[in-house]
């Protein structure tokens, strides 16, 4: 990319909000439409604070698995 990123190796997890929404799309008709790589998923209802830190979680624990692999590979350790 411009940036020199390779989104391949960037942590991805979706978040699916607005879940108590009486029009809120399916969980089936997200997974499939948004989710083709199959990352975690978590649903949201973000005012009452459901699925936002299991959310969050997700993302820092693939944050440090990314950060520790990319130090053990420059360490050449791999």
């Amino acid at each position: 990319t411009a940036l020199g990123i390779d989104m391949r190796q960037t942590p991805l997890v979706l978040q699916y909000n607005k879940r108590d929404h009486p029009m809120a799309t399916s969980l089936d008709l997200l997974q499939t439409q948004l989710n083709y790589d199959g990352v975690p998923a978590f649903e949201a209802i973000a005012i009452q604070g459901v699925g936002v830190v299991e959310t969050l979680h997700e993302v820092l624990r693939l944050t440090a698995e990314n950060l520790e692999r990319a130090g053990r590979k420059r360490r050449g350790i791999v």
